[in-house]
């Protein structure tokens, strides 16, 4: 996936983007650079995608050109940074051809992400992984299809587990890349998400219309029926306020008794059920919310974004278990899963442009940010 402003979010500046203290070099390849505001890590020339966080480093993934079917790149990487001197340790994995549809993901000191060669006769991808220090030479490459992926990969405490392009086959590969796939289920319908916790893989999985959305778990080695959590959610494939229709901002969270999710209509809501499932309806937790997405929960605190209609994408939490949603944390976010949180901090990305309307960033610039909880 790929967005760049049209010509309409460039006319202010042709070689740099700035406001206020904030300027980024448009160039690329993309250069993180210092900033004096005491919440922002360090300033970009790249469109944030997503980002991680673990005990020493936060990662993300920025566009920053679009896809040149010539070179076979998505003009998209993958990079990271020590949280406390960020712009002085800048990793990049993978400089030009990540495939942010379908997530990236950490396990035991490696990071693993999809490479995507794009080929006039046909595209191919790869789960490739190096450790978190860097790449000693080319990523290693654990599996290659030309057949894509159907929900973004989640990342195990065993395995990597995946739907295939046929949009209802499970499969798991192992982190070293031994050996092929092994099926662990067929989904009675397209998946939208998957997520592991504990010994259950979690699945969402849209009806034949895409009118409802079932909620559904299973052991993560296939060896029980799938149960049903939840059925007949209110979820949509893309986000409610027509941003690009893609199932990464569909996400689940947990804690120790609950799986979460966000309805991301319009009017929506924060929802919740046991883990073994629902009884009766899912447990409303706040509403209505406009087009809320990103659910992660810390703690007592469910964070999430959401639709201001004043101050644009824009991240919020509440406390459980009956949660009044705070005032925005920060706005204008760069997309719509940017949250990360380790034990101090709250971590997104946030940007002064704006889409055009054909869904274009022409000259990314981004602020990777953290707060205090």
């Amino acid at each position: 996936m790929t967005r760049r402003l049209g010509p309409a979010g460039v006319l202010l500046c042709v070689l740099a983007v700035s406001c206020g203290n904030r300027s980024v070099e448009l160039s690329t390849p993309p250069r993180l650079q210092a900033s004096t505001e005491p919440t922002t890590l360090g300033s970009i020339n790249e469109h944030v995608g997503a980002l991680a966080v673990d005990d020493q480093r936060l990662y993300w993934s920025g566009a920053y050109a679009g896809a040149d079917y010539e070179s076979g790149t998505t003009g998209i990487a993958l990079h990271s940074c020590e949280k406390d001197r960020c712009t002085e340790s800048l990793v990049t994995y993978d400089s030009s051809r990540v495939d942010t549809d379908w997530g990236f993901g950490l396990h035991e000191g490696a990071i693993y992400w999809i490479r995507h060669k794009i080929l006039t006769n046909g595209d191919s991808w790869d789960i490739a992984s190096c450790a978190v220090a860097g790449c000693d030479g080319a990523p290693h490459v654990l599996y290659t299809t030309q057949g894509g992926f159907s929900a973004p990969l989640t990342y195990g405490s065993d395995a990597i587990y995946f739907g295939d392009g046929t949009w209802r086959a499970i499969n798991r590969l192992s982190y070293s890349g031994a050996g092929q796939p092994q099926l662990v289920a067929t989904a009675d319908g397209d998946l939208v998400s998957l997520a592991v916790n504990g010994d259950y893989l979690y699945s969402l999985e849209s009806s034949e219309d895409d009118r409802a959305v079932t909620l559904r778990r299973i052991r993560s080695d296939g060896s029980t029926p799938f149960e049903t959590v939840a059925a007949g959610l209110e979820i949509l494939r893309t986000t409610a306020v027509g941003y690009s229709p893609y199932v990464e901002y569909v996400n689940l969270a947990f804690d120790a008794a609950y799986v979460y999710w966000t309805s991301n209509t319009l009017t929506g809501s924060l929802e919740r059920c046991p883990l073994a499932g629902c009884v009766d309806t899912p447990e409303v937790i706040a509403s209505p919310i406009r087009s809320p997405t990103a659910p992660r929960v810390d703690g007592g605190q469910e964070y999430f974004q959401y639709d201001d209609a004043a101050l644009g994408n824009s991240l919020a939490s509440c406390t459980l278990p009956r949660c009044q949603p705070s005032a925005p944390i920060a706005h204008g976010l760069d997309d719509w899963n940017v949250v990360a949180i380790d034990d101090r901090y709250i971590y997104t990305a946030t940007t002064d442009q704006m889409q055009s309307p054909d869904a274009r960033w022409d000259f990314p610039s981004a602020q990777i940010r953290r707060f205090a909880k």
